[in-house]
């Protein structure tokens, strides 16, 4: 039912790094993982990687990079749950960062095979978060309905529906590629 997004298709696509102002300001890229809506104006993305630039790329800590056809289908299939924010063009490319605002607490931390920062950990932004993962258990009841998420207690992972992933595939949106480590299940 779920898949985890690991990173963009193969060793010849091009990685992005964390998008940026366009005055060269740095985003954090928790900016981009904690749920939220962004105001900005225009972004810039910096290339760690140079390659092939597919309808889905990816930024660092996995944040879709989309072009005008990935971002198509995402608006269609994802409505308000997604946030397209506009990219200065890459190689001629329009370019839209995917702000997933779905961040879902969906976890079963009693049945997930986890270990969890704990909770006066010095990081605060850690503190209750997934540290090490074997085995995710999602609540199923909390997130059948949303196609694309993040859980809550583990935002940088991204998480989408084999359904989804299927119909990106039939509307030749390609660029992701998917593992199941940690494995995810309905509890």
């Amino acid at each position: 039912m779920w898949t985890r997004v690991i990173q963009s298709d193969d060793d010849t696509s091009c990685i992005f790094g964390v998008p940026t102002l366009g005055t060269g300001q740095e985003l954090a890229a928790s900016m981009f993982t904690s749920g939220t809506e962004i105001s900005a104006g225009k972004l810039a993305l910096p290339i760690v990687r140079p390659g092939v630039i597919q309808p889905i790329s990816m930024a660092m800590d996995i944040i879709p990079i989309l072009t005008e056809k990935a971002a198509d289908v995402f608006t269609e299939e994802l409505g308000d749950y997604v946030q397209l924010l506009a990219c200065n063009p890459v190689d001629g490319k329009a370019l839209w960062v995917a702000n997933i605002l779905s961040v879902i607490d969906c976890l079963d931390r009693a049945h997930s095979k986890a270990e969890f920062y704990p909770p006066n950990y010095p990081l605060r932004h850690l503190a209750n978060k997934v540290k090490i993962a074997f085995e995710l258990v999602l609540d199923e009841s909390k997130a059948l309905s949303h196609k694309v998420f993040r859980v809550k207690d583990d935002e940088l992972k991204l998480i989408i529906t084999t359904a989804f992933l299927d119909l990106l595939t039939v509307r030749g949106v390609t660029g992701l590629r998917v593992g199941n480590m940690p494995k995810y299940r309905a509890g």
